[in-house]
């Protein structure tokens, strides 16, 4: 069975690196694509009512981060940065 596309869900841990170093390597002899997805958490649906604060700026700069984060991850495996 050829692998076309391999979609690959990180949280971003040590552990993500592995897997997709796992999936690079897989999709290596059958030339297929690699994509990565990671769910953000909306940190003001959590402590709606519960507190009092802004969270607009913390959730602004935790996708950033995230995003910093997948790019790298991204291309330090050759793969296209989205």
């Amino acid at each position: 069975m050829a692998y076309k596309h391999i979609l690959i869900a990180v949280d971003l841990s040590p552990e993500s690196k592995v897997l997709v170093e796992k999936a690079v390597s897989m999709a290596r002899p059958y030339n297929a694509k690699v994509s990565l997805i990671h769910v953000d958490v909306n940190y003001s649906d959590l402590y709606t009512g519960l507190i009092d604060v802004n969270l607009g700026d913390m959730q602004k700069r935790i996708s950033e981060e995230t995003h910093h984060a997948l790019s790298e991850l991204s291309t330090k495996r050759g793969l296209p940065d989205h």
